[in-house]
């Protein structure tokens, strides 16, 4: 499958209630406290909730899309962490399987790697996360960073600075106050300017994506799709 054709599945969306699945939820709760386990940091899972330091963090998702073609299934889902009742932590993850499940269940390990890493250190792990950047008024914590693509670039720590660096100025002052979320889909091709789009809180942001459009993204031999979510919690909570 061409990347370019995956860029429309990776957007997220507002997860409506009518639209929501239990046994979904439920399993995307599983996989934040299997990472909050593999973190050794303490935590409870009811339902579709897992608290973590005190913090409750409830999952909603739904599919989205599904296609098959090729003997491969793709699925689409939109995934909603709500931390402490806070809404706005939406980010679309696509799977791939040999099978319906197996794509959805590759979406929900995406999601626990873009997104639940991001929730663990920055809920729970804090100072001690191995990774962790200041923008702004926020202290930033970044989930696994993904790439879709034969031959991905390298991506190292520097580079989130880099990439933060020129978000900083874009990002919206009068919410610094609270705890957000920052998801980045980019499709880059050689000699191409870069396609995609930011959202934050779930929701696209131009302003946000003029200064990714305009970052000098690391050179390939074939184009790839990045995707990063930032957890962004103010300095005075971040501890």
């Amino acid at each position: 499958m061409l990347i370019s054709a995956l860029l429309p599945l990776l957007a997220s969306t507002v997860v409506p209630p009518d639209d929501i699945s239990d046994a979904l939820s439920r399993r995307c709760a599983e996989t934040l406290a299997a990472l909050a386990r593999a973190h050794g940091v303490p935590f409870s899972l009811s339902g579709t909730a897992v608290t973590l330091d005190g913090h409750v963090v409830a999952t909603r998702a739904r599919i989205e899309a599904r296609q098959a073609a090729q003997g491969r299934h793709v699925a689409a889902l939109a995934i909603e962490a709500a931390v402490d009742a806070q809404p706005g932590l939406v980010v679309g993850c696509v799977g791939i399987g040999r099978d319906d499940a197996e794509a959805v269940e590759t979406a929900v390990q995406e999601w626990g790697a873009l997104v639940g890493h991001a929730l663990v250190r920055g809920i729970s792990l804090r100072e001690r996360s191995p990774e962790r950047f200041t923008a702004g008024r926020f202290i930033v914590y970044p989930g696994a960073t993904g790439f879709r693509g034969t031959m991905p670039p390298r991506w190292l720590p520097a580079d989130h600075e880099r990439l933060l660096a020129a978000l900083e100025r874009a990002l919206p002052l009068s919410t610094s106050d609270t705890t957000h979320g920052l998801t980045l889909t980019v499709m880059v091709e050689p000699g191409q300017v870069p396609q995609g789009e930011v959202r934050f809180d779930g929701i696209p942001a131009h302003s946000l994506w003029l200064p990714v459009q305009g970052f000098d993204w690391p050179r390939a031999a074939a184009g790839y799709i990045f995707k990063q979510f930032y957890l962004l919690v103010p300095e005075k909570a971040a501890g």
